[in-house]
């Protein structure tokens, strides 16, 4: 396969992937969840991050 060929492929399996996970996230987006099922959470933050 050229560099040519293997590029366009590479887009169009990126395309698939791109559809395939907008699919997902629309199902996700439906899905609820009781709220004695969550689970409490927190953010950690990284110092070196903070800079």
């Amino acid at each position: 396969m050229d560099d040519d060929a293997a590029l366009r492929r590479a887009a169009v399996d990126t395309e698939h992937l791109q559809k395939r996970l907008r699919k997902v996230g629309r199902i996700l987006s439906t899905v609820t969840v009781p709220a004695d099922h969550v689970i409490d959470a927190e953010v950690v933050e990284d110092d070196e991050a903070r800079g």
